[in-house]
């Protein structure tokens, strides 16, 4: 049902003899219809859903991507809660150096039959959209990989930091600018001399924005890490996320793997709503989702390292 203000535009738009005009008129509507809906939405919200760890691979399909994602993230949350209600689906990016997937997103540089992407009035956010109905915010992200091979993740951001750099050096930085920081874990990472870091990290620097990340990729039978006990003794909290690899079995991986928090979301502005949103949840953030087995965490490390092998040796004079 159109609102008194849209009827009016369109009295305004059937009385007008320029052609532009109308067609301009239109879009506005259509927006404006578009952002009620949302609005509407999202002030009932009391859950947010999200995939805290998300990565766009160009082997993936498009619209098997955006609708696993849709859909992926209402199966995961209602299949870990008794409770029914409405829900605020939420995409983390998290964009190593040699991707900027998020910017083509919003310049329309990928797009598929069903869904589409609206601008939001911050530049490190988008609005998802399938069928012309809002279905998802998407919030651009890093990841920055470390002199010590460790993986770094800065949430709801767009700002750059170059790889390379000593873990500290990073955490220093992104930790100056009030960023949402995450220590991610990965296979084989926490091991050793850089576990040692981590957990260095993870006790020296007193700050509500440093966060410890699980994922998706952690099997079943792995235990719990050691830091994870450390950091809550820290007051460093964990968020997680599904971490898909890039190969296409994967591209239905995205939103199986998660992290739940209560609170409303602005339409104009969700990537600052989000960040204001996790800090003041002090102890209610809540993890989704299913750990692989055995044979399917061999199966997709085994790829995923053959993939590599591949790339290093095409990259050879």
């Amino acid at each position: 049902m159109r609102s008194l203000e849209n009827i009016l535009l369109l009295q305004i738009v059937k009385h007008s003899d320029n052609y532009l005009y109308q067609i301009e008129r239109y879009r506005v509507i259509e927006r404006a219809e578009l952002y009620l809906v949302l609005r509407n939405k999202v002030m009932s919200y009391t859950k947010l859903v999200i995939d805290g760890h998300v990565h766009y691979y160009n082997c993936y399909d498009p619209e098997r991507f955006f609708d696993a994602a849709i859909t992926n993230l209402e199966i995961s949350f209602r299949s870990n809660n008794s409770k029914e209600g409405n829900l605020q689906k939420i995409l983390l990016f998290t964009e190593g150096k040699e991707h900027n997937n998020f910017s083509r997103f919003k310049n329309n540089g990928i797009r598929g039959h069903n869904f589409g992407f609206e601008n939001t009035k911050e530049g490190c956010s988008l609005i998802l959209t399938k069928n012309s109905e809002p279905h998802c915010f998407i919030l651009a992200g890093r990841q920055i990989v470390t002199q010590e091979k460790l993986e770094i993740l800065s949430l709801a951001s767009t700002h750059k930091i170059e790889d390379g750099l000593p873990a500290k050096e990073v955490v220093t930085t992104l930790l100056d600018r009030k960023e949402i920081t995450v220590l991610p874990w990965g296979v084989g990472k926490w091991f050793f001399k850089r576990g040692k870091t981590i957990k260095k990290i993870v006790k020296e620097y007193h700050s509500p924005y440093l966060f410890i990340g699980d994922n998706g990729a952690r099997p079943s039978f792995w235990p719990t890490p050691k830091l994870y006990d450390i950091s809550k003794e820290f007051g460093v909290r964990v968020v997680s996320g599904s971490d898909p690899l890039p190969f296409s079995e994967d591209t239905c991986r995205v939103g199986t793997f998660g992290f739940t928090i209560e609170g409303r979301v602005s339409v104009d502005k969700p990537a600052e709503s989000f960040r204001n949103i996790l800090l003041s949840n002090k102890g209610s953030i809540t993890l989704f989702g299913n750990r692989d087995n055995a044979r399917q965490f061999l199966r997709r490390q085994l790829k995923h390292r053959l993939n590599k092998f591949k790339l290093l040796q095409n990259l050879k004079p």
